[in-house]
């Protein structure tokens, strides 16, 4: 039987970290893909038709066989819709060897730009609208009314990939005091004009002086984002964080003036009504984001990533922290994590998200874990239900 060379790419699914959700070490990967060029063969009499992130007809082949595809992979100033396209081409393994869907007609791809498109990848199941527009304004409790709308709705991620614009409007990069520009530590999520939530464990004894908002790739102007800096009026802890226990693990952070909403910056909706509170979140699937680093001891990155990870109960999250005496597992946290995805450092404060009627909803805050995507120890998450009161309280007052 004849047989062609083929390579080993990065796994195109396989993930960091949770809202770091990066792809892993992607240079020494690269690496290890030139010096095997010619002594790794894998059988590929046995490609199937696929269809494109486009929708045009394509083989599922090694992507060392689409020369348009490889091209992507190997160019280091391709932009974020071709590192989307790369990654939504992904069509299946044998073994460990990622196939690609290439185009059978052209070459050269068709990358998909707009935010509002609707695309039809092979891996990722994403479907994409615009939500309908609401009240503006704020209701009596003092939350606004016009929350919880992104430029999409995503229905499913497959492992994890970069963020389009608009995608999490909501999404805040908290800043620290530093030498030459701001450290941005930790995550957070806006939820009224002045207030954004976060983790207690980011703003004790830390100096906060700025937060981002609309940001998509901190590192470069090149993103079309339009993000503001705000300055830190103040941080509020809750009054019950045990920082031992890691419990009430939640803060909000007031902005010196309020923030105008827009497309690229708008608030998350909280679960305030009866039946959100009351939500089963065991089994599902909601999404998180962040700019976290590239995995436990590894380097910082800049681009923000999407991902989604699935709930364990608390009482197998219970027996899977009974050996670290000092973790308690009680109704305040939600345990989230799937393989090869979960949330590391820079990450804490970020927002769990799920939709409802269109609308996102923060039902967690990422809190703490055992390393980055740890297979024995879910991430835990500040659950968000049980604190609705108080930061509404916080919020109005």
């Amino acid at each position: 039987m004849a047989r062609k060379p083929s390579i080993i790419i990065y796994q195109m699914i396989a993930i960091c970290s949770l809202a770091s959700i990066s792809f892993c070490h992607e240079q020494s990967l690269l690496d290890r893909i030139r010096s095997k060029r010619q002594v790794h063969y894998l059988d590929t009499d046995a490609n199937v038709n696929c269809k494109t992130p486009d929708n045009e007809e394509g083989e599922c082949i090694s992507i060392l066989d689409c020369e348009s595809l490889y091209s992507i992979l190997e160019d280091r100033r391709r932009t974020p819709e071709e590192y989307m396209f790369l990654t939504q081409s992904h069509c299946g393994f044998e073994g460990d060897l990622p196939k690609v869907c290439c185009p059978l007609e052209s070459s050269e791809p068709t990358i998909l730009t707009s935010t509002t498109a609707k695309p039809q990848p092979v891996v990722e199941l994403t479907t994409e609208f615009r939500p309908p527009s609401f009240p503006s304004g704020t209701d009596n409790r003092g939350m606004p009314q016009d929350c919880g709308r992104a430029g999409r709705i995503i229905n499913r991620i497959v492992g994890g990939r970069p963020a389009l614009l608009r995608d999490w409007p909501w999404m805040a990069l908290i800043g620290y005091n530093s030498m030459t520009r701001p450290a941005w530590n930790c995550a957070g999520a806006l939820v009224s004009s002045r207030y954004v939530v976060t983790a207690a464990h980011c703003i004790i004894d830390k100096r906060l002086t700025i937060v981002r908002l609309g940001d998509l790739d901190w590192n470069t102007t090149a993103d079309n984002a339009n993000h503001i800096d705000i300055p830190v009026e103040r941080a509020i802890m809750h009054p019950q964080y045990n920082r031992a226990r890691r419990t009430s693990d939640i803060g909000l952070v007031r902005l010196r003036h309020e923030v105008t909403f827009n497309d690229d910056i708008r608030p998350i909706c909280l679960p305030s009504s009866d039946l959100l509170r009351a939500r089963n979140l065991d089994r599902l699937s909601p999404f998180v984001a962040g700019w976290g680093s590239l995995g436990f001891n590894k380097s910082e990155q800049s681009q923000l990533y999407e991902a989604q990870v699935d709930v364990r109960s608390n009482e197998q999250c219970a027996k899977d922290f009974a050996k670290l005496t000092r973790v308690t597992i009680d109704h305040s946290i939600v345990c989230a994590a799937s393989p090869g995805v979960d949330a590391c450092l820079g990450d804490s404060g970020g927002p769990l998200m799920l939709p409802h009627e269109n609308r996102y909803h923060l039902y967690g805050v990422v809190s703490y874990g055992i390393g980055c995507a740890n297979p024995i120890y879910p991430g835990l998450y500040a659950r968000v239900t049980e604190f609705v009161d108080w930061i509404e309280s916080n919020v109005s007052s």
